[in-house]
């Protein structure tokens, strides 16, 4: 008969420091997707995380957290024989995961924090990116595979040239304050990508409205964005996302709405970006751990996606 054996998700410890704590979590996805931009095929994913964190003699918060899906090995994929006889792909990707090289990030960040605020590194948030919100997860509700976020706004102003990125993040009488700088190392360039962004949000009588506010520059070209949503306690969420970066056609606004009732979440979205629109809905029903999810997106030109599946939090 076999026998399963049961880890604790904490481990506590003590060795020259307060206190130290180790956490394991993760997500997984199973279901159906399909849609004329993809074959209808079985869908799986899984994402594990380990967090750490400590505190010091004198107060300071440190830790650090490695999300093991967005650091698998960077590499090619190669087809050494084609087609296999049952109809698979043979690919093969090699590579040594970047998150554990130096001078790389690919899913990992380390933090420290304290009175004076939180100075994070590695593959985090620009200051544009973390105070806006996402008009497709309103509701609380989502889909397998992200089927339902059909050319969305939700963007990162003109992006970052790779995944090391320092963040500083404090809060100021209500005000929340990011700034963050990404050096851009290649070769014979100096086009650092800096961010700054500001949120706010403040009550009304039955709910609560999110203001955020990003500006970046890449030297050759930048962008700004803002949103606005207002959340209500009887379960409904409304509001609007804006982006414009220069240099590009790549000005994209977005509406959306979602409502949250008892275990069930709803959302819809409409986008468009670089003249292109699109919109998406998005189903889910909560069973406690895990989700039931339906999906459904469709970009202007017959693109199109749809899932149905189940989301699992560990």
């Amino acid at each position: 008969m076999k026998k399963v054996l049961f880890a604790t998700t904490a481990l506590v410890a003590s060795a020259g420091i307060a206190a130290a704590e180790v956490n394991l979590s993760g997500s997984a996805e199973m279901g159906v997707v399909g849609g004329s931009a993809q074959e209808t095929q079985f869908h799986t994913d899984i994402d594990v995380t380990f967090k750490m964190e400590g505190t010091t003699d004198n107060g300071l918060t440190f830790g650090a957290s490695i999300d093991l899906d967005e650091s698998d090995g960077s590499g090619s994929c190669t087809l050494p024989g084609g087609i296999l006889a049952n109809g698979a792909v043979a690919c093969s990707v090699s590579g040594a995961s970047p998150a554990f090289a130096e001078k790389s990030a690919g899913g990992e960040t380390i933090f420290i924090s304290g009175d004076f605020g939180t100075i994070t590194m590695g593959d985090t948030d620009s200051g544009f990116d973390a105070v806006l919100d996402e008009i497709h997860s309103l509701g609380g509700a989502g889909s397998i595979d992200g089927a339902h976020e059909a050319n969305t706004s939700d963007g990162d102003g003109v992006g970052q040239p790779d995944s090391q990125t320092l963040s500083y993040k404090n809060t100021f009488n209500g005000l929340e304050f990011v700034v963050s700088i990404n050096l851009d190392d290649a070769a014979g360039s100096n086009d650092h990508h800096y961010s700054i962004g500001v949120g706010y949000t403040f009550d009304l009588a039955s709910g609560s409205v999110d203001l955020g506010l990003g500006y970046s520059d890449a030297g050759a070209a930048d962008a700004f964005g803002f949103s606005a949503v207002v959340k209500l306690d009887n379960g409904f969420a409304f509001g609007g996302r804006y982006e414009d970066a220069s240099g590009a056609s790549n000005e994209a606004w977005g509406v959306g709405v979602g409502y949250k009732t008892g275990a069930y979440g709803f959302n819809a979205q409409y986008s468009e970006k670089g003249g292109v629109d699109g919109w998406g809905v998005a189903a889910q029903y909560d069973l406690g751990g895990a989700k039931l999810q339906a999906g459904y997106g469709d970009v202007s030109g017959g693109a199109s996606t749809w899932s149905l599946g189940v989301a699992m939090k560990f």
